[in-house]
Order: structure tokens, then C-alpha cells, then sequence
């Protein structure tokens, strides 16, 4: 009978824990959803001139970790490149929009003891495990811009909602000089929220504005499923390892370099 209190009292703390996450992820999603309507009606209605153009740059990406029994993860160098919607709303603020392709991820250096018995034995005594997690994705940051309208260099700073389309997720392991690279879409989230915030430089050369941009961006939402990850151990050929409480959220820092005209030249 206390197994059963006990279990029922679990059963009921963990729906709670779940619908506080709904009521969070539904409130990021109702304001991201909001930021797209005001950004079309700006679209519609605007008589100032919008422009367009390219951006790309490298991303220095990890992930938050919690519940998850593993020393400091570390960080990798990956790259992003997308466009530019730039609309007016005043004169020095926009709704600025950067849909994008960007890899993130993070990477686990160590060393292991013990060893492998089989057709032969193999002494596994310092040896280095490296663990690589990489997520490439679809973002479509929605952003509040303010920008100094300078003669020379313009001053910009930007924050608001950031939500990613998940296009692939790989676990990618190495040991002994060898690589063994598996898909984990079925463990990872397809869709990643978050929020963003920074600044730049804008540099008007005649009608063409050259753009240097440093940004923050943080995912809210684990990109685990049920919190498990099943680390495949082939290059071993041993069981597959499957962690979990597995809690693991993005974070990124984008220096981005950018090109941006206006949607029709003045004469």
C-alpha cells in the first residue's frame, strides 16, 4: 500500500512537472506566433523602405547540461549563413528577421581505463574517447532592432525570439584513429525555441550596407526526447549505452558578416 501512495504521488508530481512545461512552451510559442503577424502586417502596410540581403558567419556553439552525470562538455566551431529581411517601423526601429542553416552542438574529450575482451584483448589504459554531438537546423530569428542613424558607422542592437527546425542530429564517436558516425533524429526534439540578443555595426557605402554582428542565442527546451540518448557503441561492439535524465539545451554565440540593399534602388 505505501509502494502504491508513493507511486501514485510520483505519477501525479511528474504530470504537474509536464504541464508546466506545456503552459511554458505554449507562451513562447503564442508570442513568437505574434511576432510573425505584426512582422506580415509591417509587410503589408509599410511605405518605408525594406530591405534584403545575406549574412553568414562562424557560430561557436555548446549545450547547457543538467542531470547529466559528465564533466564540462566542450564547445565547437561551426558556421551559419542565411538572409536578411530588414522592416522599418520608424526611423530607427525595425522588425528584423534572419532565417538561417546553422550546426550546432558540442564535443567530450576523455580518457577511459579498463579493457575489451573478445578475439583479442585490447588494452583500453588511457585511452582518449571523443564524443561529438552535432545538430544542424532551420532558424527563423524574429528580432526587435534599434538602430543609430549615423552619417558613417550605425550602431544596432537586437533581442527577441529565435525557433529552429531541426534538419539532422548525429552522435559521432572516435578512438584508436577511427570514427563511427550514427543519426539520433529519433532521440532529439524537431523543433527548438529560444531567445536572442546583441548588436552590431552597420556601414552604409551608397545604397549597399555592410553589417559586422555578434549575437547570444540560448534554447529554453531540451533537445532530447523524454529525456534518453542512446549512444551507439559499435565501434567497440559492445551494447549500446542509453543515458538518462538527459537535459540538454543549445547555446550559441554567431559573429556574423552581412550585405543588405534596399528591395528597390533609388534613382
Amino acid at each position: 500500500m505505501i509502494l502504491l501512495c508513493l507511486s501514485v504521488k510520483e505519477t501525479r508530481k511528474f504530470a504537474e512537472i509536464e504541464k508546466h512545461k506545456e503552459i511554458i512552451s505554449g507562451g513562447i510559442m503564442k508570442t513568437y506566433k505574434s511576432m510573425i503577424l505584426m512582422f506580415l502586417i509591417f509587410l503589408v502596410g509599410t511605405e518605408a523602405q525594406v530591405r534584403t540581403g545575406f549574412i553568414g558567419g562562424l557560430n561557436f556553439a555548446n549545450v547547457n547540461q543538467s542531470n547529466f552525470n559528465v564533466p564540462d562538455l566542450d564547445g565547437m566551431t561551426t558556421y551559419g549563413i542565411g538572409a536578411i529581411i530588414d522592416i522599418p517601423i520608424s526611423t530607427s526601429v525595425s522588425i528584423y528577421l534572419e532565417p538561417m542553416y546553422i550546426q550546432k552542438g558540442s564535443g567530450l574529450n576523455t580518457e577511459i581505463d579498463g579493457s575489451i575482451s573478445g578475439d583479442s584483448f585490447i588494452n583500453l589504459n588511457s585511452l582518449d574517447l571523443g564524443i561529438d554531438f552535432e545538430l544542424s537546423s532551420i532558424e527563423i530569428p524574429v528580432f526587435f532592432k534599434f538602430e543609430l542613424k549615423n552619417k558613417f558607422i550605425r550602431p544596432y542592437f537586437l533581442g527577441g525570439a529565435v525557433i529552429g527546425f531541426n534538419t539532422s542530429s548525429k552522435i559521432k564517436l572516435s578512438a584508436f584513429g577511427l570514427g563511427y558516425s550514427e543519426n539520433i533524429d529519433d532521440y532529439t526534439e524537431s523543433v527548438e525555441y529560444g531567445l536572442s540578443f546583441g548588436g552590431g555595426l552597420n556601414i552604409p557605402v551608397d545604397q549597399v550596407t555592410i553589417s559586422l554582428e555578434a549575437r547570444y542565442t540560448f534554447g529554453l527546451n531540451n533537445v532530447i526526447k523524454t529525456n534518453k540518448l542512446r549512444l551507439p557503441s559499435n565501434l567497440f561492439d559492445t551494447d549500446d549505452l542509453e543515458l538518462e535524465d538527459v537535459d540538454l539545451k543549445t547555446r550559441s554565440t554567431q559573429v556574423m558578416l552581412g550585405i543588405s540593399f534596399p528591395l528597390i534602388f533609388d534613382n
